[in-house]
C-alpha cells in the first residue's frame, strides 16, 4: 500500500492534500506547524477500519483506506491460501 503523500487530489486535481490524523493528538510544536501548513487535518478518535487516509484541502474529498484494512485483507488472503 502506498504511504507517501499523493501529488494531487484524485477528484479535483488540487495539489494541496493533507494526511488525516486520527485519535487524540499531543499538541506539540511540530503538530501545530503541520496543521498550520495544511499537511495534516484532524479527525475523531473512533475508527471504522475503512477510514480515509488523505483529504483535499480545496474540495474536501477524502480517499485512501488506512492500513488497518490492508492488513486485514492480507491476513484473510493468507488464511485462504493455507486452505
Amino acid at each position: 500500500m502506498k504511504s507517501e503523500r499523493p501529488e494531487s487530489c484524485v477528484k479535483c486535481g488540487e495539489p494541496r492534500v493533507a494526511k488525516i490524523l486520527y485519535g487524540l493528538p499531543a499538541f506539540e510544536e511540530t503538530l501545530i506547524a503541520q496543521l498550520d501548513a495544511g499537511q495534516i487535518v484532524l479527525e475523531g478518535c473512533v475508527r471504522t477500519g475503512n477510514d480515509p487516509r488523505w483529504q483535499c484541502l480545496a474540495c474536501g474529498h477524502r480517499w485512501g483506506r488506512t492500513q488497518l484494512v490492508a492488513v486485514a485483507r492480507n491476513s484473510i488472503a493468507r488464511i485462504k491460501r493455507r486452505g
